[in-house]
């Protein structure tokens, strides 16, 4: 377990090195993005599912379904977390942040990778 204060409606908000204000600006405008939805699966089938996305013919931008652990007995959002840091230490990963509140705010995330063959 992580000893984190991410909470259910903590913003998540990350970039790397050398990701401009501009690659933000687009990352936190995204439309149309592919959806990966993580409802119902234990951390390690998430992991699994994160790992095989960006192993393969990934796009450079996409949004993570995670929730906020509201059905969790303890109020943990456990997979937010999980995807916080499984993001944070992908090489692949450039940056991520919370979506907007109509395309899941705080219980989703996109994400912006280096571009394939980078």
């Amino acid at each position: 377990m992580y000893d984190d204060d991410i909470q259910a409606e903590t913003i998540l908000d990350f970039k790397k090195n050398g990701v401009n204000t501009a690659q933000m600006k687009h990352l936190k405008r995204a439309q149309h993005l592919l959806s990966v939805d993580l409802h119902g699966l234990t951390q390690l089938e998430a992991k699994n599912k994160l790992n095989h996305l960006l192993s393969g013919n990934h796009p450079q931008m996409f949004k993570i379904v995670h929730g906020k652990g509201q059905h969790n007995p303890d109020a943990i959002p456990v997979l937010k977390i999980m995807v916080y840091h499984f993001l944070k230490d992908d090489p692949s990963v450039l940056a991520f942040c919370s979506a907007k509140p109509n395309d899941g705010g705080a219980g989703a995330t996109y994400v912006l990778t280096k571009k394939e063959g980078v």
